[in-house]
């Protein structure tokens, strides 16, 4: 009971925690299954262990549903890296691994006895810590990024506004010269 229990909650959060999983991108799909081990060997190894499980209780579906969830979770982490930088992607994954901890914790504390309650109870606190200090870390980073991005797009419109400016101070000179232009043409 408290492995399925464990496994249906790893399966949920890897689920609820992933945007538009409706929608499979090439960049979060492009990894082999040997990758994605590798990958969560080193950096979630909580939900390799669920994967694992799944496979060795032979429910092919489950385990291919824990796969392609871990797929899309390592190709989120990888689109992070690539777009804020890797203090974003281990964010990321830091959200993902903390509150996949403190969920197996709730579950600990709801099927345990009363010994080694207060422990667990530290143990849960301090995995919702570090859940949300992840979650504000990694929103602090896009919204850095998004300024950075809205700075260049001010530069870029202020250096349009120029040209447009010095178009308009020099209307006159365009216009004669697209007049002796024009008139080239007609005459060749």
């Amino acid at each position: 009971m408290k492995l399925s229990l464990t496994i249906i909650t790893s399966t949920f959060l890897i689920f609820a925690l992933l945007p538009s999983l409706g929608e499979v991108d090439e960049d979060l799909d492009r990894r082999s299954n040997a990758e994605i081990a590798v990958f969560l060997e080193e950096h979630f190894p909580e939900a390799l262990d669920d994967i694992n499980e799944a496979s060795e209780s032979e429910d092919e579906e489950y385990e291919h549903e824990l796969r392609q969830a871990a797929r899309e979770l390592v190709g989120e982490f990888y689109l992070l890296f690539e777009d804020i930088g890797r203090e974003a992607a281990e964010a990321f994954m830091s959200i993902h691994r903390n509150e996949l901890i403190a969920d197996r914790i709730v579950g600990e504390l709801r099927d345990g006895e009363e010994e080694g309650e207060e422990a667990l109870h530290l143990e849960l606190k301090e995995a919702i810590a570090k859940h949300l200090e992840g979650i504000l870390d990694l929103e602090r980073m896009k919204l850095a990024c998004e300024l950075a991005e809205l700075e260049e797009r001010e530069r870029e419109l202020e250096e349009r506004e120029r040209e447009l400016d010095e178009l308009d101070q020099n209307r006159d000179e365009a216009i004669l010269e697209q007049i002796e232009g024009r008139l080239r043409e007609e005459h060749e």
